[in-house]
């Protein structure tokens, strides 16, 4: 996924996150109105799963995921 997946999101209105993986690959996860929560952390099966940074616990579960314009 790239600017284009980018762009589009932003043109649908919808909330994402936007990281980069270990491997340097861009990752977007997106935060629509039926996600009340993510899951950040190491474990593979999170939400957005940050494998390669050792100082990040397992799971870290978000209190809520709220869409704010980023501007």
């Amino acid at each position: 996924m790239g600017a284009r997946a980018t762009r589009a999101l932003r043109r649908e209105g919808d909330p994402f996150l936007v990281f980069r993986a270990g491997d340097g690959a861009q990752r977007l996860v997106t935060l629509g109105a039926q996600r009340t929560r993510i899951c950040i952390g190491r474990s593979p099966g999170n939400d957005v799963a940050l494998e390669w940074d050792t100082e990040v616990p397992a799971c870290t579960p978000s209190s809520s995921a709220r869409a704010t314009s980023g501007r």
